[in-house]
């Protein structure tokens, strides 16, 4: 996704569409924060990523594939995390002071989503 694509889905309510079980999701936003400077900030980081990671196996087992995460961030913490989790760093629109990311969650070798790509693919040999 290019620079003026990514740009024109985070500022345009008309390019999100409906939820419908069943259906392909290109791509899916995935908003996590954690204050600075509280004490157990990595502990609640993280069970905030593993919770969206769970929000996607469900996703999966009800047919809705999630292809690709989108993220931003314009903290170090969030850049970090990002790049951690293997997502890309994507081209931003010149002035931006927020980082963009994107994750392909079919081709990540991240080992949390191991149980998600396992689901995708029993949904795909049940076809």
């Amino acid at each position: 996704m290019g620079v003026k694509g990514y740009e024109k889905v985070i500022e345009g309510a008309d390019a999100i569409l409906p939820f419908k079980p069943g259906e392909l999701i290109d791509s899916l936003f995935l908003d996590i924060g954690v204050r600075r400077g509280l004490n157990k900030g990595t502990k609640y980081g993280m069970r905030l990523v593993m919770g969206g990671i769970q929000v996607l196996e469900d996703f999966a087992k009800q047919g809705n594939i999630v292809k690709k995460l989108l993220a931003t961030s314009s903290v170090p913490d969030g850049i970090n995390l990002c790049k951690g989790l293997g997502f890309k760093e994507i081209p931003t629109a010149p002035g931006s002071t927020r980082h963009h990311f994107e994750l392909d969650l079919e081709t990540s070798d991240n080992p949390l989503l191991k149980e998600y790509q396992q689901i995708i693919k029993q949904h795909k040999t049940k076809k």
